[in-house]
């Protein structure tokens, strides 16, 4: 799966942590669109001095490339931070990825970019996996635990405050297809949330402050929803001052897609809108977002900015 489609100037100036690095593309990649620093690691030495050789290469005397695994890159430095954490093609080698999540979770200051293989169950949850060895395999070829599907993923980062903007899945996966998410921290800008829509909602609301580095602006909307058909649904959109009133109110359709269910569909992927704030609306606000089909509740979800 590609970088999520995110604003130009996303990277400029961030500091991006590589986790598992393999030979360092996702890294150096946002090198070139303007990240200030990259650390990476990978648990292979081959694959390190080749991050390092393609480095050198493009000139990247920013980026530093060194050999660990998870655990022991924690463990040497455990009071590091980054604006930026990649978790591309690793959380489905683990024998623990929830434990690992929570880690590197503490890392990120502002985002976690994240790409992985599903086992492509409708049930959230995991799927203990075998693997054999080659060099796509965990070090070791350890069986691992890997992720159901997309949604497994959400629910597990949002444990620590983190909320997607961008979602996208290949509902049954292999070493080229998965999942695919951008997750925002919503935590330390005083945001908090709740969903909407009953217990099992049909369609999946996630909002998150905007791109900006304060969360101040905007506040981004991904819809998600798990039926194999294109829908059309109706998205109401209130914004509250902190003192109940009204600020501002939108009604409009949005479609939907389906949600693939063969490796043969395109990925389902996340819907976005991005709400302006009014400038007359002071913290602390509230937005919330209501989906409907015909007059039927089936989502939403609410977030308060503190």
């Amino acid at each position: 799966m590609a970088c999520p489609p995110i604003r130009d100037g996303f990277w400029r100036g961030k500091t991006v942590l590589d986790v598992a690095c393999n030979e360092g593309a996702y890294g150096i990649g946002a090198l070139g669109h303007g990240a200030a620093s990259l650390v990476g690691f990978d648990s292979r030495a081959a694959n390190v001095e080749k991050a390092r050789f393609v480095a050198e290469v493009l000139g990247h005397a920013d980026a530093m490339f060194d050999q660990h695994t998870c655990d022991s890159w924690i463990a040497a430095y455990p009071d590091r931070t980054f604006d930026v954490v990649m978790l591309c093609g690793i959380l489905y080698h683990l024998r623990d990825p929830a434990r690992t999540i929570a880690d590197y979770c503490t890392i990120a200051r502002e985002w976690v970019f994240v790409t992985c293989c599903v086992h492509g169950d409708e049930q959230d949850g995991y799927t203990w996996t075998s693997e054999t060895e080659n060099v796509a395999a965990s070090d070791g070829a350890l069986d691992s635990l890997m992720p159901n599907n997309a949604n497994t993923l959400v629910t597990e980062f949002g444990k620590h405050g983190f909320v997607p903007v961008h979602v996208e899945e290949v509902c049954k996966a292999n070493f080229w297809d998965g999942a695919s998410l951008l997750l925002r921290r919503c935590t330390d800008l005083g945001a908090s949330w709740e969903e909407l829509g009953g217990e099992h909602p049909e369609v999946q609301v996630h909002l998150a402050p905007g791109l900006r580095a304060d969360g101040v602006g905007e506040v981004h909307m991904a819809f998600v929803h798990r039926t194999p058909r294109t829908r059309e649904v109706t998205v109401r959109v209130r914004v509250l001052a902190g003192d109940g009133e009204e600020h501002a109110a939108t009604e409009e359709v949005v479609s939907l897609p389906a949600r693939c269910v063969d490796p043969s569909m395109p990925a389902s992927t996340s819907v976005y809108r991005a709400t302006p704030l009014p400038a007359s609306v002071s913290r602390p606000a509230t937005i919330e977002a209501r989906v409907f089909d015909g007059s039927r509740e089936i989502g939403g979800a609410r977030i308060r900015l503190a």
